[in-house]
């Protein structure tokens, strides 16, 4: 689905800001953006002066005088000794910068942390690994490639063969669409390290878009060897046992992974796909609505809302799941094809319409449509546009026999009986002379000669295909005969309630617009 991959992670950014250790030295007064390692030191050396001070005026204060007796010199039990002070920490100019930028991520300002780091003066912070690390990184999730590109050769020249790199230059080249590089990359960080479970998620990450699910799950079970409650690598692990229809062992990875983190969102829509499948469907409302509880900004998450509702026969809440979707990302595609679909059923013609419009315009490959344009055009009797749209549903189907039927209806209808002929004769010229649907189309091109076309439609095996033929006949009777023989063949088709195949869309909806004429 769309966004399904996100480049970088909030874990990632959290992974390359944890380079140095903390200790569990109390946090006290971090150091300014702008505190040298000098002014570090000198901070260091007025502190130790400072406290030196105050030991020996301390000192001098509690010395007890020659002239008091020993029991007058003796501390009184009232009063215990002070607690020693913990010692304040004291950063180093990496720690310094470090935490400066993670205050900024969790501001939610990593274009500020950039800045920052991009704009470091002192010529050791700039060349230090773990500032160049931080900062590739989190150009890598502003999508600054080129920026990222240049720091990560840097690294890779200075530091070859070295894991941290090598991850950072895989998760730079998967984000730049370079699976195959990344993946090479990947697969030499595992020859070094067997076990790393960063590069395992990342190569299953790249195996599941191949869709490779055997090895990706194979990939996330490492991982979840390292470290069996990585959320990650358990949402993995369970995803790749959906698509393997391995049902029982996904919904028993998703459900701990719920158990362990309640908010996560990605689990309870992966929950609601699974059960949608094995036919829960109320289970599966209860879960994406969870998710969208949780996060209700994910675009995938009000699509499968949507598909959810739809099942359960609640189309207005469908209709509103999509538009909800429209409004997060009104250039993609999928939900006007989807909202288009739920339109067309409800017969809502011009509104359907309009989203397959859209949806071609944002995807002209979204062929589908065309051949639902082409249907909704004829209910709206919109002859021009519905032989434009069958005429590119035979282009990208060439061999599919029911569109020439329907393009010549289509501009017979237009009131170009020329036309409808020529297009016909060259489309008979492709076909085979001894088929029932050269039968049927040399029927529409002449106007005339049923009685082979019924012989040969009866002897079809196919009781599918029959109906399919007694539909065409039914659009020949309409162009040359009378609506009453028409309606007579539609009757047939509505009768076999094949629902399938659009021809009983089409002879339904004629026989009701027949009555509605009457």
């Amino acid at each position: 689905m769309k966004k399904m991959n996100k480049i970088i992670s909030m874990v990632t950014v959290v992974f390359l800001l944890s380079l140095w250790s903390c200790e569990s030295t109390k946090v006290v007064n971090p150091p300014e953006e702008g505190q040298t390692q000098v002014q570090g030191q000198e901070n260091q050396s007025q502190t130790q002066e400072t406290q030196s001070k105050e030991e020996q005026n301390q000192s001098a204060e509690t010395k007890p005088s020659e002239n008091k007796s020993a029991a007058e010199a003796q501390p009184q039990e009232n009063n215990p000794p002070e607690q020693s002070k913990e010692p304040e920490r004291v950063y180093t100019p990496v720690e310094a910068v470090i935490i400066q930028v993670q205050k900024n991520i969790k501001a939610g300002k990593r274009n500020v942390a950039v800045s920052y780091l991009e704009n470091l003066e002192e010529p050791e912070l700039q060349k230090d690994f773990s500032v160049r690390m931080i900062l590739c990184s989190l150009l890598i999730s502003q999508k600054e490639y080129e920026k990222a590109t240049v720091i990560c050769e840097a690294l890779k020249s200075e530091y070859p063969g070295n894991v941290d790199v090598l991850e950072l230059s895989a998760m730079l080249n998967r984000a730049k669409g370079n699976q195959s590089e990344s993946t090479a990359e990947l697969t030499e960080i595992l020859k070094k390290d067997p076990k790393n479970p960063e590069a395992n998620k990342a190569m299953g990450d790249a195996t599941m878009l191949s869709k490779n699910y055997g090895v990706a799950k194979v990939h996330y079970k490492r991982a979840l060897e390292s470290n069996e409650n990585d959320e990650t690598a358990m949402l993995g692990y369970a995803r790749a046992c959906y698509f393997m229809e391995e049902d029982e062992e996904a919904r028993k990875y998703l459900e701990k992974l719920i158990e362990q983190n309640p908010r996560n969102d990605e689990a309870y829509y992966n929950l609601a796909k699974l059960e949608y499948v094995q036919n829960n469907f109320n289970k599966a409302v209860i879960a994406i609505e969870k998710a969208i509880e949780l996060n209700g900004t994910n675009y995938d998450y009000w699509i499968e809302y949507g598909l959810d509702s739809r099942y359960m026969g609640n189309f207005k809440k469908a209709d509103a799941a999509w538009s909800k979707a429209i409004q997060l990302d009104p250039e993609y595609f999928l939900a006007y094809a989807y909202r288009a679909g739920l339109y067309e059923e409800e017969e809502r013609v011009e509104e359907a319409i309009r989203d397959y419009r859209k949806v071609l315009k944002l995807n002209p490959k979204y062929t589908y449509a065309y051949e639902s344009l082409g249907l909704l055009y004829f209910k709206a009797e919109q002859w021009k546009e519905c032989a434009g749209a069958f005429m590119k549903c035979r282009e990208y189907n060439p061999a599919d026999y029911t569109y020439p039927m329907l393009i010549t209806y289509a501009l017979y209808k237009m009131g170009k009986p020329f036309d409808s002929k020529e297009y016909a004769n060259q489309a008979l010229r492709k076909m085979n002379r001894e088929s029932v649907e050269y039968t049927m189309l040399r029927c529409l091109h002449d106007g005339a000669g049923d009685d082979p076309l019924l012989r040969k439609i009866q002897k079809l095996e196919s009781q599918t295909k029959k109906t399919q033929m007694y539909f065409y006949l039914g659009l020949f009777y309409d162009m040359f005969a009378s609506p009453q023989l028409a309606n007579a063949y539609f009757e047939k088709v509505v009768a076999q309630n094949d629902q399938v195949h659009y021809e009983w869309t089409l002879a339904n909806w004629k026989l009701k617009h027949f009555v509605e004429q009457e």
